[in-house]
């Protein structure tokens, strides 16, 4: 970050990637023709949402791992894989998510995917199998999330890109509200 004072004002500017911290891949990520942050709808990403916990070994979040006899109840669903610290380095220590995971989100409806973790692929992954499979199946999702202090369970959700226009991502700020405190 720079700071400039002019007059009595300090003026700050910084330099980074739309893919730093938490972060939506807009369609342009992955296509040239897709649309990009600017263009998003943000209808879906503003709703009701789960949160889930899975606790992972093998570095990808596996259809097995999710809890037994669990389906997603909402179209938006946000995993906590307590895999990378907020800040921490990136690299192959955090996790991604299984090429069955996709499936099971396929066919869950599920239109928003939201995890803890700087990639929805492993780190050494070349080819991008979750971002092409969730591209594909019009599925956008959400990179870098804090769920540190979040549970399982419900909120409503309000997820805000910057409105950068023309980009391919674009960091994004994640409210939730626990809906049985609204009650």
């Amino acid at each position: 970050m720079q700071q400039t004072r002019i007059g009595d004002m300090t003026i700050s500017s910084y330099s980074m990637t739309c893919h730093a911290g938490t972060h939506l891949d807009a369609p342009l990520h992955l296509d040239p023709t897709g649309v990009p942050v600017d263009g998003v709808s943000l209808q879906r990403l503003i709703g009701v949402c789960e949160v889930i916990n899975v606790s992972v070994d093998c570095g990808l979040v596996r259809r097995a791992d999710l809890p037994d006899g669990w389906l997603p109840s909402t179209e938006r669903l946000l995993i906590r894989t307590d895999s990378h610290p907020v800040g921490a380095v990136i690299d192959g220590s955090f996790t991604g998510m299984a090429a069955d995971m996709l499936e099971a989100l396929i066919s869950s409806n599920v239109a928003l995917v939201g995890i803890d973790t700087p990639s929805v692929d492993s780190f050494d992954s070349e080819d991008l199998p979750l971002h092409h499979g969730l591209q594909k199946a019009g599925i956008w999702w959400i990179e870098g999330l804090d769920l540190t202090n979040v549970s399982a369970g419900f909120y409503e959700m309000i997820a805000l890109p910057l409105a950068i226009r023309n980009t391919e991502a674009a960091p994004i700020r994640v409210l939730l509200k626990d809906l049985e405190e609204q009650q």
